[in-house]
This record gives structure tokens, sequence and C-alpha cells, in this order.
């Protein structure tokens, strides 16, 4: 195991109504390199997300970044060193990329005075990473979704922090952002960076991330390298899907193939053609 980025010692977190999303949990996240959490709905990822940014305070337990506890590091010195990037962002109405990005650099920034060359060249160097640059002047407004994304990374890189969290990247984005959103964080664990980030699909997620971490019901259940933690028991087990687990034709690493359930259409060599044989055809 490479140095550690993240320990979590006897973690309890939740919230006023939701008292136990996250019970007695102990975890331990590499440093450097993309680590994927995954989990069915409402185990407790992004909760941990947010526990990890400090945004969530815990009932008890630890959390240490760089074996230093969290709660010590001053509020500039944590956005200087770790930026979060939310399943749902914000932004001002009318505001333009090139602006959106710029905020990025608030925790290097003096109060009311301007942008340094510094900043600037951060910001450049964000959008050409992220494939934004051509969309600088434009209002966030204008752009499609998976634009809207990469500029939100983009903002997000340009904090220049050495670890980022990166909650449900890939939501609400057609496959191929998703590919994008993902190869963008992929290139940024190759940068050196440490990147943590909440995903759905566990076939991207084994494809992408160097770690995984599997949960349920607010507890670990598997922590590893994806050829180590994704099984078929694993997954019928955490998602109660039966599925077989073979090898991604492209890349090699573990692909979620789902099981036919009862009732499903069997595979039929015949093609119907008319109205009446597709609906003979039809599952019942």
């Amino acid at each position: 195991m490479s140095e550690s980025l993240f320990d979590v010692a006897a973690l309890h977190v939740g919230y006023p109504r939701l008292p136990d999303v996250i019970r007695g949990l102990d975890l331990s996240l590499p440093r450097g390199g993309f680590t994927a959490v995954v989990g069915p709905n409402g185990c407790g990822k992004s909760t941990l997300l947010l526990t990890l940014a400090r945004l969530l305070r815990p009932a008890s337990g630890q959390v240490s970044l760089h074996r230093r506890p969290l709660t010590s590091y001053p509020a500039r010195d944590l956005a200087r060193t770790l930026a979060f990037l939310p399943q749902q962002p914000l932004a001002p109405d009318g505001i333009r990329v090139r602006d959106l990005v710029m905020r990025g650099r608030q925790p290097y920034r003096r109060f009311l005075l301007p942008a340094t060359a510094v900043d600037h060249a951060a910001v450049d160097a964000a959008l050409a990473a992220t494939g934004t640059k051509d969309l600088a002047d434009i209002e966030l407004s204008g752009l499609s979704g998976g634009q809207r994304q990469r500029v939100w990374i983009a903002m997000t890189l340009a904090q220049d922090t050495d670890v980022v969290l990166l909650d449900e990247p890939t939501s609400f984005l057609d496959i191929a952002h998703q590919v994008d959103v993902l190869e963008a964080g992929a290139a940024l664990a190759r940068s050196g960076r440490s990147v943590v980030a909440v995903l759905h699909d566990l076939g991207l997620a084994a494809r992408y991330a160097d770690h995984l971490v599997v949960m349920k019901s607010g507890r670990r259940m598997a922590s590893g390298a994806p050829h180590d933690v994704v099984n078929e028991d694993l997954v019928h087990e955490v998602f109660g899907l039966r599925c077989r687990v073979v090898a991604d034709p492209e890349t090699g690493t573990p692909l979620v193939v789902p099981r036919r359930r009862a009732g499903t259409c069997e595979p039929d060599q015949t093609v119907p053609t008319s109205t009446d044989e597709r609906t003979a055809h039809a599952c019942t």
C-alpha cells in the first residue's frame, strides 16, 4: 500500500433527520492516483466525500489528511491543499466561463486586489487542460451539460491543489461526456495529484480508477485495486444484482455484465418484421 492520503477511524456521520448514514467507518485512501467510491444509492458515498472536504462534521471518529487531523488545518491552508466539486455546483447568473474558473484562485488572492499573472496563468492552464479555452468568453448558462461540467472541473484545477474530490462528476451526462470527464480525472491523477471521485457506473470506475472503495449502508464492504475487488459475489451482495464479471475488451479491467432477470425475453434467431409478429414476440 502506498502512503496514505486520508485515514478515517471509527467515523460516524449523519444529518439531523438521518443520523446514521455512516457508522463506525474505518478506511485508508492511498496518496496519488485515482480512487473511486462506489455503492448503491443512499450508502453514504457523498456523505463520506463531504466529510473528507470538511463540509460535514462527524458525530464521532476522526479524519486525517496527510497524517494530520483534518480539523487542524486553517481554512485557507485546507483550500490550498484540497479542492472539492459538489454534485450540483451553483454559479451566479450571467457569469462567463473565465470568470468562473478564476474563482478557483480565491485561496491565493488578496481581498479586492486584481488577479495576478500567476492567477491568469493557472486559469489558462486549467482551460487548456479541460478543452474549454474556446469557451472562455461564453456565459456558463449557454453551454451544454458536458461543457459546463468540464468548466467546473477547470475551476477545480485552477485551485491548484494536490487533492481533488469530485462528487458524482458524471451524473446527468451522456456516455461520451462521462468518458471525457473520467479521462480528465485520470489525467489529473497521472500528473501527480490525488483524485477521489464518487461514481455510479462500476465498469467505468474499474476502468479509470487505480483504487476502489465499495460501500453499503454506511460501511466499507471492500477496497483495493479493481481486479482484486470486483467479482460476482461482491456485486450481488452490495447491489443485489446477479451478473458476470468479464474482462473489458478495451482495457482488460473488470466489466460487469448483468444476468437476465426472470421474465425477460430470451434470444431469438428470428427477426419479427410485421406489427403482428412483433407483438407475438413481446415479453409478457
